[in-house]
Formats: structure tokens, sequence, C-alpha cells
């Protein structure tokens, strides 16, 4: 089988030969993996950890792009004009509609336009991932996008006092990234496999709102994003921190196919749980702890924690091996290796 294949058999809950294998890393790690296996470029290392996904950005026209760094180099904005201070994201540092304080001044806001997305060079990207799994973009971080837009504690607060300005808001992200969808996937039908959406709904400990808030202002959106990908035939994966499991019935009501990323520190994401409940409807993606066993634990606990998942979370198919979060320069490249060395050459379908 090739990546494409394997991971297709995974979303199918088939059992392909092998666990498919998915990578995440700050640049710093992948610099140090590249350095210790000698290999020249990210291409080279993904295929030397046998990694059955290529991720594709969506990018834009004439030098713009989602997120751009200003001149003095430590901050950045994005196309919804939130400021950030920091490398890869940082922290939020500027939220353009912070004084807002009625829809008016909603709709005055320069909202973006999504006609700025190269629609040809993102086919060309696609094609590029030969046959290797398609994921990527536009990333719906409606929830996300949403908070950082107003802040976070105006975002809270008209949950309870401006329901209406909450769903105009949710709304308006929704568009965006919709009218990106349809523009990239009418362009290239066929061709992108999965459609990552995020947002951190969960804590360590329970969901950031209420279960029944959660349904009223976040799944219309969520849902509507999942429907336009099923019309054109992308699966959906979700990365969710956290908590999350009271509304992981009404993500599979929803459509989702896969989750990611399985945090298995926090309340209620133990894996054998939602193996046994959800695992025939859902797919699991991580689950490897980077909170605990990567970054702290020897190569023989990574080795371990690998076997376990296979044998739980892989058990017929449905889960695509990766760790629960982008890998982190505090890893050890030995516990990097340890995890794909292990699940290319033990966790393999009969």
């Amino acid at each position: 089988m090739n990546g494409r294949e394997r991971i297709l058999a995974a979303i199918d809950h088939g059992r392909p030969d092998r666990l498919p294998l998915d990578y995440r890393a700050e640049p710093p790690v992948s610099a140090a993996l590249r350095q210790r296996l000698g290999v020249p470029d990210d291409a080279a290392l993904m295929e030397a950890l046998g990694v059955d996904i290529r991720w594709i950005a969506v990018p834009y026209h004439d030098g713009a792009a989602y997120e751009r760094r200003l001149p003095d180099g430590d901050l950045s904005d994005n196309v919804w004009g939130v400021r950030r201070t920091g490398a890869h994201g940082g922290y939020t540092t500027g939220h353009p509609l912070a004084d807002a304080t009625c829809r008016a001044d909603l709709e005055a806001h320069p909202w973006p336009d999504p006609d700025a997305v190269d629609v040809a060079a993102w086919v060309e990207r696609v094609r590029a991932a030969g046959d290797h799994a398609r994921f990527g973009g536009p990333s719906c971080r409606v929830f996300f996008d949403a908070i950082e837009i107003i802040g976070f504690e105006k975002f809270f607060a008209w949950l309870y006092d401006e329901p209406d300005l909450i769903h105009f808001l949710l709304g308006k992200v929704a568009d965006y990234n919709e009218a990106i969808m349809r523009r990239l996937y009418a362009a290239a039908p066929g061709e992108q496999d999965v459609v990552q959406m995020v947002s951190d709904f969960g804590t360590q400990r329970s969901l950031m709102i209420q279960p029944a808030m959660w349904r009223e202002f976040v799944r219309p959106p969520f849902e509507r994003l999942i429907r336009c990908a099923h019309e054109h035939g992308v699966h959906v994966m979700l990365h969710s921190d956290g908590a999350i499991r009271a509304v992981i019935p009404d993500l599979i009501d929803m459509g989702l196919e896969i989750l990611n990323p399985i945090q298995v520190g926090a309340v209620g994401m133990e894996p054998a749980g939602l193996k046994r409940d959800f695992g025939e409807r859902l797919v699991f993606h991580g689950a490897i702890d980077i909170q605990q066993t990567l970054p702290f634990g020897t190569v023989e606990d990574v080795r371990n924690e690998v076997r376990d998942r296979f044998r739980v979370l892989g058990a017929g198919g449905g889960y695509i091996l990766s760790c629960s979060h982008s890998l982190l320069p505090d890893v050890p490249i030995d516990n990097i290796l340890a995890m794909y060395e292990t699940a290319r050459e033990e966790c393999r379908y009969e």
C-alpha cells in the first residue's frame, strides 16, 4: 500500500498493511531529525520516517498569507487583523474588535477576501503530494478566530449578554472558510482527502463552555463547514485539545470522521473508553502523549505506548498514529525515532 491508500483504508475503518503515520513538529525538531538521519530536506525526512500524510497549506496571491510577519520581526498579524508576538503563533497581543459594542461595529470591520487565495498554486501543491494522503486547510478555526477577533473576555461575556452578535461573528468566520473551501474543491475535484478544522473546545478537565451553549453557538457553523466538505467528497478531521467527550456524540452526528489529537491526560479522553464507545463511528488521530511520555519518558516508555495505542485504538483499524500535539524541542530525538520505528516495524495488520 502507498500512503494515500493506507490513510483512506483507516478512514474507512479497514485494515491497512500497517498503522498509518502522521508527523507534526516545530522547525527546530525537523532540523535536528534531518541532521541525525542525514537527509537533505523535509521531503526526505518524511520518507525516512514512513509518514503517509502530506500537509498542504493554502497559498495566497501577491505575497499575502493567512499570517504575515511585520517589519519589526517579532510581531505578526493575520487575515482577521489579530496581532501576535513571538514565534509560531506566539501570544495574542491585539484584538481588532476589542472595542466593538454593536452589530454596526462588526459589520464595519474589513473582513478578509477569499479571492486572495491562490487557487492555482494550491492545486499544484495538492497534486505534488503524489501517492501520499493530502491533508490541509483552510483551517476553519471558527471558534478560535472569533475569540481572538474580539478578545477572550468579551467573547464569553457576549455569549450571555449579546448572543446575536456572537452568532453573527461566528457566521462571518465560517462564511470566509466556506468560500475558500468551495473555490479550492471546485478547482480540483477529488484531489483533497481531508480538511482539518481547528478549534480547542476543551480544557484539561472540561469543555470551555457548557454543552448546551456549545450546541447553540458552536455546532451550527461547524456543521455547515462539515457539510460543505462532504458535498465535495472531502473527509473532515477536527483538532480540539482537551476534555471534549461530552460533545463527541454531537461531532459524530454532525458528520465528523476523524478526531485529533486525543489528549490522553484530559478527563474522559482515555483511549480504551473512546475506542469502546465511539470506535465504530470515529477514526482517531494522534494519542501519543506529548505532555509526559515523549518529553520525559524513556525510549522503552515510548515504544510501549505506541504498542498500547495500536492494540487499543488500532484494533480493527480506524487509527492514525501521531503525537498529541506538534513535537517540541524538549522531546529527545531518540524518543521520536523510537515512535516511528516501532509503528513501522511492529504495528502491522495481518
